[in-house]
């Protein structure tokens, strides 16, 4: 079993990452460990209907290839535009995690 790197420092945002398929995050994971990555690389998965599935563990990092990934937590969106039920469930991860939501770099 590989065992991943943990943060030695708190993260500071929840950055968004999308993809236009949306799948289960089991299906997601397959995929991108297809691509070659060691497993799903992002913390939640949000599909288009609002559910958030856990991905990996908060005390992990995102994967390196992604922008700011030592200091963010990192949402993979099932979608190319947010939808209104995935706003509510990123208000409500914004609110539980206590970090603010960066758009963009």
């Amino acid at each position: 079993m590989i065992k991943f790197k943990e943060r030695t420092e708190s993260p500071k945002a929840i950055r968004l990452a999308f993809t236009p398929d949306d799948m289960s995050k089991d299906d997601y994971e397959n995929k991108m460990k297809g691509n070659g990555w060691f497993c799903l690389g992002y913390h939640f998965v949000l599909h288009e209907n609002g559910v958030i599935e856990k991905g990996i563990p908060l005390e992990q990092y995102a994967d390196p290839s992604l922008p700011e990934w030592k200091d963010s937590i990192y949402v993979i969106v099932m979608a190319i535009t947010i939808s209104d039920a995935q706003k509510f469930a990123l208000r409500k991860l914004e609110a539980d995690l206590k970090l603010p939501i960066v758009m963009g770099d």
